[in-house]
């Protein structure tokens, strides 16, 4: 669909069918990098699409936040915990994280050192679940340990894939 630069976002949402229910944010971008946003903001230049998201689930626990140059930084991710209505206990950087002028990139993207460590640590801080933010192959890392240790993982983009019915970012299977 070809918008005009400007247009108010919550427009767009009532020309396709309006919002029915209970949600829990419209985000510009993808699930893996996006912005929060409200209605009242516009189409700018930038914005490559716009989700409305199902309610957040709540964390009965405290959170560990896996930060992932791939998705979220850590601000959004605390963002999300509060509203998963979490305290964070703790967070960590994936290993291949490096902040470049105040920004992470990854250093080895799609080869994963795996994350046990870190895992490790923030239940060690006393994370009793996870939000992560990792690629496919970080991801599968913390899912071959998180579970043995009993720690529920969330992801950062959970509510966008449930709202588009899609599967929810874990472990990537292959053939």
């Amino acid at each position: 669909m070809d918008v005009p630069i400007g247009t108010r976002i919550g427009d767009l949402i009532e020309e396709v069918g309006g919002i029915d229910g209970d949600y829990g944010e419209v985000i510009t971008g993808g699930p893996f990098m996006n912005q929060r946003a409200s209605l009242d903001d516009v189409v700018t230049k930038t914005t490559g699409g716009i989700i409305v998201t199902m309610p957040f689930l709540k964390a009965k626990a405290p959170l560990g936040l896996l930060v992932c140059a791939c998705s979220a930084d850590e601000s959004r991710m605390r963002e999300l915990a509060s509203e998963m209505g979490a305290d964070v206990a703790a967070v960590e950087r994936c290993k291949h994280a490096v902040d470049v002028h105040g920004v992470l990139k990854c250093r080895n993207p799609g080869i994963c050192p795996g994350q046990a460590d870190r895992v490790l640590r923030l239940k060690k801080a006393g994370a009793q679940s996870l939000l992560i933010g990792n690629c496919s192959d970080c991801s599968n890392t913390v899912m071959s340990l998180a579970p043995k240790l009993k720690l529920p993982v969330h992801h950062v983009t959970d509510g966008a894939m449930r709202a588009m019915n899609l599967p929810l970012v874990r472990k990537l299977h292959t053939k």
